[in-house]
């Protein structure tokens, strides 16, 4: 029991010290005050869907054929030279000037002419551009595709297009108890205020577990504020909980682990920014790039976002995440003797 209430008072007594650091508040607030600023910058509309003018001078098919592609917001004009005018301001990503006449001589095989005047600023838009209408055209000229292409959608995306960006966030957010609890362990040692503690009857362990549930609480909430914030009723709420708890509990042992193998509050600090970028960046870059990928597979940060992705853009069960789950138990096992070697050290010093 005593210990019990050793470990609550040290704890407590960490949030306290954490909330007044303003370097902390920082690591733990900032995170959750971006997201926010971020996911507002989206409007509803899907930027998969590039916007096109169109100034159509014979009601052509093919303006049909560009409406039931799905591919496009289009809009229409009857004066080319503003259509023009609206991709030199941005307005729209593409404009298109079809003739009068065009589907007759389409009709007859003469190859009529069409303009298409695009935004090459809007690169990936630009190419669902050119995609798209190459596709209209076959489409409006009827040719048929050589093969009967039946597509069926898996793990479909339940949630708005500015949330795709959450999983990241979540990841970045549940690093914090990185940083906290490493900070708070090294400084508490570096005063001497760790030695003091320990003349009193209390374990070393009983210290540092403390210490951990307080990184653990402060990671949790931040980014669980981050998805309440954004995100709120959306996903598996079960899964999102046991993923948010799990990653912020092998976040915060990793800081404990720095701060007991750290020779000072500056090599900490140097360390954990490191071993920040090393667990974020990869995984923030693993869609862009297949070594980024297959280093990211060795990170504990995938496991937390992959299981994070699916749990709140397609709704995947506790179940159907074993294998995340699996990923971040074993990094929080390999922790623990790691732990021991660190405590022992300490220990010795003690």
């Amino acid at each position: 029991m005593c210990s019990l209430r050793t470990m609550a008072a040290i704890l407590c007594k960490d949030l306290e010290d954490a909330v007044r650091s303003h370097s902390l508040v920082l690591v733990l607030v900032g995170p959750v005050l971006l997201s926010v600023f971020f996911a507002r910058s989206f409007t509803g509309e899907d930027v998969r869907r590039p916007a096109m003018v169109v100034c159509d001078a014979g009601r052509s098919g093919l303006v049909q054929a560009l409406h039931s592609s799905g591919l496009f917001r289009l809009q229409e004009s009857g004066d080319w030279e503003d259509c023009i005018e609206r991709v030199r301001k941005g307005q729209v990503t593409a404009a298109l000037q079809i003739p009068a006449g065009f589907d007759r001589l389409l009709r007859q095989d003469r190859f009529p002419r069409v303009d298409l005047v695009l935004d090459e600023n809007a690169r990936t838009q630009v190419a669902i551009v050119r995609e798209g209408l190459r596709g209209a055209l076959r489409q409006q000229a009827g040719q048929e595709m050589p093969a009967d292409v039946r597509v069926t959608g898996l793990n479909r995306f339940q949630g708005e297009v500015r949330q795709i960006l959450l999983p990241i966030w979540v990841v970045f957010t549940c690093l914090g108890g990185l940083m906290v609890t490493s900070s708070t362990l090294v400084e508490e040692m570096e005063k001497k205020t760790l030695a003091a503690v320990l003349l009193a009857p209390v374990s070393l362990s009983t210290v540092l577990l403390g210490k951990l549930g307080a990184g653990f609480l402060l990671a949790l909430a931040s980014s669980a504020l981050v998805l309440v914030l954004n995100a709120w009723g959306q996903g598996n709420l079960v899964a999102l909980g046991v993923l948010l708890a799990l990653g912020s509990l092998v976040f915060s042992a990793a800081g404990l682990v720095l701060g007991l193998c750290a020779r000072g509050q500056a090599a900490a600090n140097a360390a954990a920014s490191v071993l920040y970028m090393v667990l974020f960046v990869p995984v923030a870059l693993a869609d862009l790039s297949a070594t980024m990928r297959a280093v990211s597979e060795w990170l504990p940060t995938w496991y937390l976002y992959d299981g994070i992705n699916r749990a709140l853009l397609s709704g995947a069960s506790l179940d159907g995440l074993r294998l995340d789950l699996a990923g971040l138990m074993a990094f929080l096992l390999l922790l623990f003797p790691l732990g021991l070697w660190g405590l022992r050290r300490q220990r010795v010093g003690v």
